[in-house]
């Protein structure tokens, strides 16, 4: 990943940007889970079916967006 940036960069002057979203399911204590989540969380919001829900991860470095998704609760939230 670190070569095909640094080839945007370079080549186009283009600096790579991702954002993710996460839809799932969650039916426990709501207030507690949103106190868990990994502090770059940008959005929380209700979705339309029952018990779902979705969180949107702010833009960033595609490393770190990956990083996130991989480790998105706060005892494993990554800080790059």
């Amino acid at each position: 990943m670190d070569q095909f940036r640094r080839r945007l960069e370079s080549d186009f002057g283009l600096i790579p940007v991702t954002a993710a979203e996460l839809e799932f399911y969650y039916s426990g204590d709501l207030d507690a889970f949103k106190k868990s989540v990994c502090a770059s969380v940008l959005k929380f919001e209700k979705e339309r079916g029952k018990n779902q829900y979705e969180i949107a991860f702010a833009p960033a470095d595609p490393q770190k967006t990956a990083d996130e998704l991989v480790h998105w609760d706060t005892a494993q939230c990554v800080q790059i």
